[in-house]
């Protein structure tokens, strides 16, 4: 399956420079109106985006008192605009959407900030094969979701222009080392570009790598209810047991806060502090039919 986007409306700025400028210099003096600085919101209808995949179902109907679903898709999805209401983990603004030479949204392009490679859902119910008051009537249900994490871009660290945005380049892996809560990315795979030296130089590269060098923490979590059916005096009856994310396992957000992105601060760099999910909860219910 594929589809595609254009004239997605996002953020591009107003009144940027029109050329490179070595950090340090007044950026105002090289804006399209120099009298007023840069940094105004203004939103364009020139996003694009494509998205391929492969999705599989498979099905077993009820037989034997087991049915269950399994559905996998395996994505790409790119973009060269982010979320228009939130970053969404594209990280910096866009770096010259003004800037002679760089093509607008043309090198923005990079996982888009919805991009799930994997996703993973697993959901069923069994009906217990027991009889008599005690062991017959029950029934197990249940669903497992496992996503692939969000796609994230890490800024430099430096100033490597004035009035321009910079993504770092990417020269390891960046999974390597701890690969936990503690330091999830590896902050020795990531570089600041040099900086720009000459005003309007075409050497465009102090703007740094493409976008969306990573991908965060996926997402795992198991939900199971246990039910028994009975009869009482005509009407029936059903206790349930349901437990939410029963494993008590963390999926952890994909944190953009700037210490959490800052490559140069080891102490920091990569930290996972909040979770997507709640820990383990537990609910109890009694459903009487008549």
């Amino acid at each position: 399956m594929g589809s595609r986007s254009s004239n997605v409306e996002t953020f591009v700025g107003a009144n940027g420079v029109t050329r490179l400028v070595p950090p340090g210099l007044n950026a105002n003096n090289f804006r399209t109106f120099p009298d007023f600085t840069g940094g105004f919101t203004f939103a364009a209808p020139v996003g694009k985006g494509t998205y391929h995949s492969m999705q599989s179902k498979f099905i077993r109907r009820m037989h034997k008192g087991l049915q269950f679903q399994v559905n996998y898709t395996l994505a790409e999805a790119r973009a060269n605009y982010g979320d228009l209401l939130s970053g969404g983990g594209f990280g910096p603004g866009f770096r010259g959407y003004d800037l002679n030479g760089w093509g607008g949204l043309d090198n923005e392009w990079g996982l888009a900030y919805f991009h799930t490679k994997h996703a993973l859902i697993f959901n069923g119910v069994w009906e217990l094969p027991g009889k008599g008051a005690l062991l017959g009537g029950w029934n197990v249900s249940w669903i497992f979701t496992a996503y692939s994490g969000q796609p994230q871009t890490i800024g430099c660290t430096v100033a490597t222009s004035s009035g321009a945005g910079c993504v770092a380049l990417l020269v390891g892996d960046p999974y390597a080392g701890a690969h936990d809560i503690s330091q999830f990315y590896n902050p020795d795979a990531f570089k600041d570009p040099a900086p720009a030296t000459t005003v309007g130089q075409t050497d465009l590269s102090p703007l740094g790598g493409e976008r969306t060098q990573v991908t965060g923490p996926p997402f795992r979590q198991l939900d199971m209810a246990v039910a028994k059916q009975f009869r009482l005096k005509g009407a029936r009856v059903e206790l349930r047991a349901e437990a939410f994310n029963l494993t008590n396992t963390p999926s952890f957000q994909l944190n953009t806060a700037a210490s959490a992105t800052n490559f140069s601060n080891r102490a920091t760099f990569g930290q996972l502090t909040a979770t997507a999910n709640n820990a383990r909860q537990v609910q109890l219910g009694l459903k009487l039919y008549w």
